[in-house]
């Protein structure tokens, strides 16, 4: 190596100064000049080996045109062999030294390209990997190399939920309150928003800069936590304080009085219409709290220049006498009694003044009471049958028994609140085919007629028993002749537009006529409803008084004569109601009435002179 070193700095100065090369031996043998080679051939290791034979070096020197560069055999110790011109020589000798590097350099570049496929596999993987990089914590709680699953497992068994759990509770006059929760106003860190931040982590820019930042965590740890900056949502904040103020202002907003009576006093919120809450003002309270991790906030009223309502005016108002309570027949309904009410003006005003705003002023009310209260009406209101009575209307025509139902539907229901009088012609109206009657049997003049609306007296004479047994006030007439479908005594006829039949509610509370037929047991009932106060009932009693006879004048005579046109036999029948008490006593006989019923008719009677003359009302029985 030294002589290549010294032979290539020779040739460079020669080359250097234009001078020709110094000239070497033709014969001269280049490996025995060779240093190294000597040391080779002379080495212990080739002492035993034969001596070889030198070939000569033939003198023939290929001329720059026509010799090829690679053709040219270089010795066995690595000298060239003699070139024309310096040129050739220091391109033989370059080449020489880059075969020298070519090993070198490729295992070098095997290494490389080793490290390098290694490095982009593990960067690869890395990228591809779903788990959170090592060494990565949140909030202290180490989630590396984890999955999603394990992470969200993870943080519930530590409580996470409950850990960040808080509120900041807003307190307004008026008790109005607001919860405004640090996790929705963004100032908690979520378990979701936790690992989506952890997973996040050294995701960033390629898979080679993912790879640095997983080498950078098995270094050195991060907890996520530390980097997140909270930002208040203040939306969210808005909308709770939103729903708050209007809170506030729907209880403030109503300045009138309200009166109580049960408690005898009227109240008054003191300030209310007046005071405002400061919007801008709560919210800064309310954000400065927030970012100070605070419990609760309290927003508090200034002074205020309240206005002191108008007592005078407000007792002139409220100034009642007492009201019974009572029943609305149109509505069908019991109003409620009125309280009396008053109160002193110059109290009302010292307490107002003493009051702090947006507290409630109770001013004291003289209170007077009514004797009938709307609960107790509606306890007994309609809750008795204080009479009832049934009748059969078997073996009558269809035409007959339509009259009846007709009649029934048209009295049911029909309520008499205290001192009023039924009428049942003006109930029915007058019966006639367009209001629905039809042709059937009645009384006229002493014969059976077929008329409109037959059979009507049954229900008219059904009622007037079920209003005796009421104890109620009535007026009826008895039939000419006597009705099979009630005992003598009993029956009511009516007539349109003569004869009526008429009863008043004399007792304290309303009554009700319940009717109804059952049309399959041909039966019609009647029922008067109202209240019994004190359990009395009423017992009637028929008994036959004696027989009469009834005639006539003739035709123009005006005194009496032996003999008569139409002479008329029947029976006096006496009706008693016998009034007792709850325990059976008899407190009173309430009425006694005689009813004339006919038996027939006879032409040869010679009547007395102090014969029986009964009522003339006998036209117009229909039933």
């Amino acid at each position: 190596m030294e002589n290549e070193h010294d032979l290539e700095s020779i040739l460079r100065e020669f080359s250097s100064d234009g001078s020709d090369r110094p000239e070497i031996p033709e014969e001269t043998d280049c490996r025995k000049e060779d240093a190294v080679g000597e040391k080779r051939l002379s080495s212990p290791e080739n002492e035993d080996l034969p001596e070889e034979p030198v070939e000569e070096i033939p003198d023939t020197v290929i001329p720059d045109e026509e010799a090829d560069p690679e053709e040219s055999e270089d010795t066995d110790d690595g000298l060239p062999q003699f070139f024309d011109d310096d040129e050739e020589y220091e391109y033989r000798l370059a080449k020489k030294k880059r075969r020298r590097w070519i090993l070198p350099f490729c295992v070098v570049l095997f290494i490389i390209l080793l490290v390098a496929g290694g490095v982009t596999y593990m960067a690869y993987r890395v990228s591809q990997s779903d788990t959170i990089l090592p060494n990565v914590y949140v909030a202290g709680i180490d989630l590396g190399g984890m999955s999603r699953e394990e992470a969200e497992n993870m943080l519930e068994s530590c409580n996470w939920d409950k850990s960040i759990s808080g509120a900041l509770e807003v307190r307004l006059p008026m008790d109005v309150s607001a919860s405004i929760d640090y996790t929705v106003a963004g100032l908690r860190l979520t378990a979701a928003t936790a690992i989506n931040d952890a997973e996040a982590y050294g995701r960033e820019g390629n898979m080679y800069e993912r790879l640095y930042s997983y080498v950078n965590a098995l270094i050195m740890p991060h907890d996520v936590a530390d980097d997140r900056t909270f930002e208040i949502n203040e939306e969210y904040v808005d909308q709770i304080l939103d729903q708050a103020v209007a809170k506030f202002d729907e209880l403030t907003a109503d300045s009138a009085y309200k009166i109580d009576r049960e408690k005898e006093q009227f109240v008054v919120l003191k300030g209310a219409g007046e005071i405002r809450i400061d919007r801008d003002a709560l919210k800064k309270k309310v954000m400065d709290a927030l970012k100070a991790n605070e419990e609760a906030v309290i927003y508090r009223i200034g002074d205020v220049q309240l206005t002191m309502p108008d007592f005078e005016a407000v007792r002139a108002e409220v100034y009642s006498e007492a009201v019974d309570a009572y029943y609305d027949r149109e509505n069908d309904t019991v109003v409620d009694e009125v309280i009396g009410v008053d109160f002193d003006v110059e109290t009302a005003a010292r307490i107002w003044n003493a009051a702090e705003p947006l507290t409630y002023v109770t001013v004291p009310i003289e209170a007077t009471y009514a004797e009938i209260k709307g609960d107790d009406l509606r306890a007994v209101l309609f809750r008795d049958v204080l009479g009832e009575f049934t009748t059969s209307f078997a073996g009558s025509i269809p035409n007959r028994c339509s009259n009846i139902n007709l009649a029934v539907n048209t009295i049911d229901g029909t309520i008499l609140l205290p001192g009023e009088t039924f009428s049942y012609n003006q109930t029915l109206g007058e019966r006639t085919e367009e209001a629905g009657y039809l042709m059937a049997g009645a009384y006229n003049d002493g014969e059976v007629i077929e008329a409109i609306g037959g059979g009507i007296c049954q229900v008219s004479s059904t009622l007037c028993v079920a209003v005796r047994y009421a104890n109620l006030e009535y007026h009826r007439a008895c039939h000419q002749f006597r009705v099979n479908y009630m005992d003598a005594g009993l029956d009511a006829t009516v007539d349109w537009p003569n004869r009526d039949f008429t009863f008043k509610n004399t007792r304290d509370y309303p009554v009700k006529i319940h009717a109804f037929c059952d049309n399959d047991a041909l039966t019609v009932t009647i029922q008067i409803i109202g209240t019994d106060v004190d359990g009395s009932y009423i017992e009637i009693v028929n008994t036959y008084y004696s027989a009469f006879t009834w005639g006539q004048y003739n035709p123009g005579e005006t005194e009496h004569s032996e003999e008569y046109l139409n002479t008329w036999i029947g029976d006096i029948y006496k009706s008693e109601g016998k009034h007792y008490d709850k325990d059976g006593n008899l407190l009173e006989i309430i009425y006694t009435q005689e009813n004339d019923y006919c038996m027939y008719l006879r032409h040869d009677v010679v009547m007395p002179e102090d014969y029986y003359t009964p009522p003339a009302e006998t036209e117009g029985d229909v039933g």
